[in-house]
């Protein structure tokens, strides 16, 4: 069991990061993140009957998905965006899983830019080639500016997100 905690105030996001674990006094609460869905526990059925699960980058990327869609939610979190552990990949195959969405923060600000071919390059190797062989991925691209740059795919709302799932781009081989 682990326990992390989210900082909000920029001075503490610049010190800590965003995302720490949660300690008291000298006894800290972490745990090996690659070992670990956030959400499997409240969304596991839904993605079971689904088939199909949304793979964001934040703990509060998942929430936000309850809010919008309550017990039809399908998203899990991966609490960081480094890559896809072979340990997460067992617990998707474990839920029969078919169809995995990678719904990742923005990571660039336009498409003529340095951070839109490293974050293209990144996904395909930490994300979408570990993938493929086990299922049908899909990428959510922000194409139409939708998002602003660092924006999780659902900041800015239901219908955005939504937007987002329509124009999904599947993704049959190693780009």
């Amino acid at each position: 069991v682990g326990i992390r905690q989210r900082y909000i105030n920029e001075e503490d996001i610049n010190r800590f990061g965003k995302y720490t674990p949660y300690g008291i006094g000298k006894e800290m609460y972490n745990h090996p993140l690659s070992l670990n869905l956030y959400g499997i526990h409240k969304n596991k059925e839904t993605i079971i009957r689904k088939r199909k699960v949304m793979l964001v980058e934040s703990e509060k990327a998942t929430l936000q998905c309850e809010s919008m869609f309550n017990s039809e939610n399908f998203t899990l979190a991966l609490c960081g965006s480094a890559k896809i552990s072979l340990t997460q990949i067992r617990l998707l195959l474990d839920l029969n899983v078919n169809e995995v969405i990678i719904g990742l923060d923005k990571e660039f600000e336009n498409v003529n830019d340095d951070n839109y071919k490293k974050w293209m390059n990144h996904l395909r190797e930490k994300f979408i080639k570990p993938m493929l062989p086990y299922f049908n991925v899909y990428v959510l691209w922000d194409t139409k500016g939708l998002l602003d740059y660092k924006d999780s795919l659902c900041d800015k709302g239901r219908d955005v997100l939504l937007e987002l799932m329509k124009n999904k781009i599947y993704v049959n081989e190693v780009l």
